[in-house]
């Protein structure tokens, strides 16, 4: 289960860095044709109709690409997260990372690739909270490309077993 998980993390991980290149592609191609038409509307050899297309073309290329670009960061925040453990699972000799906890509840990139990321404690008492929080804040920071980092701590979620993932779940049972 666990090589079946990173592989699908792999291939994931994949698909999301070739939706940027073939954007990055598109973008590139958009704005030759965006200055071409800008040049010949501006010397009265094209269109407004024309001149507005390619720049629509162009604008349309460089949001897709500032979406590629954060669908790669937020599943590398994911990959992220999934190396900081459980503290106290780690001490009962089950070592789960938050997000096979289920403790992840969200993660979002803004469009200046800022990750934000909630996490919630496993009980109103987490101690550890503390550095649960700062491992993942260390984690994410070293994904390239990625801007601020916040990690809050949603205290209104209470965690229970069931918001564990699948694959916790099973590793739990093994134990």
């Amino acid at each position: 289960q666990m090589l079946l998980n990173v592989e699908v993390a792999y291939w994931n991980l994949y698909g999301s860095y070739w939706q940027v290149y073939s954007r990055e592609q598109g973008l590139r191609f958009a704005f030759e044709a965006y200055k071409l038409t800008k040049a010949s509307f501006e010397a009265g050899r094209a269109t407004s109709a024309e001149f507005y297309q390619t720049r629509g073309q162009y604008e349309l290329f460089r949001a897709q690409r500032l979406q590629a670009i954060a669908t790669v960061l937020e599943n590398e925040a994911w990959t992220a997260l999934e190396r900081v453990y459980d503290p106290c699972s780690v001490a009962t000799r089950t070592p789960l990372n938050i997000v096979e906890m289920g403790l992840v509840r969200e993660v979002e990139v803004d469009e200046e690739s800022n990750v934000k990321v909630s996490i919630c404690p496993t009980s109103p008492s987490c101690m550890l909270m503390g550095s649960i929080t700062e491992g993942a804040e260390n984690e994410l920071r070293d994904i390239a490309g990625s801007g601020k980092v916040e990690v809050k701590i949603d205290a209104d979620f209470f965690w229970t077993p069931d918001a564990m993932t699948d694959g916790g779940k099973e590793q739990l049972a093994v134990h």
